[in-house]
């Protein structure tokens, strides 16, 4: 089974990935990664953050979460600036209309 999430949630944080995310693993950015929370029954996508505390990548500590919104808003992204969120925004929601007409 996997994880459900609305379809504009899933463009936004594909786009905030592209945005702020490390290359080689689609969960890692800036000294962080995340770990998806629950399913949500409205659509949101919500994960735990976890900062790594030393250079080898073995030690992390919770550092915040991430909230999207079912309709694409990002709530919560722990270092992601205001113009990065809005832009990740922007072109998550220009592709879900391109790719659903909507």
């Amino acid at each position: 089974m996997g994880y459900s999430v609305s379809a504009k949630a899933d463009f936004v944080l594909k786009e905030a990935m592209k945005i702020i995310g490390d290359h080689e693993s689609c969960n890692v950015f800036r000294g962080c990664f995340f770990e998806r929370g629950r399913e949500n029954s409205d659509g949101a996508f919500t994960a735990q953050v976890y900062k790594f505390t030393d250079k080898t990548c073995l030690n992390a500590i919770r550092s915040g979460s991430i909230r999207i919104e079912a309709n694409g808003t990002i709530t919560r992204f722990p270092t992601m600036k205001k113009l990065e969120k809005l832009q990740a925004v922007n072109l998550g929601l220009t592709k879900f209309k391109t790719a659903y007409g909507e």
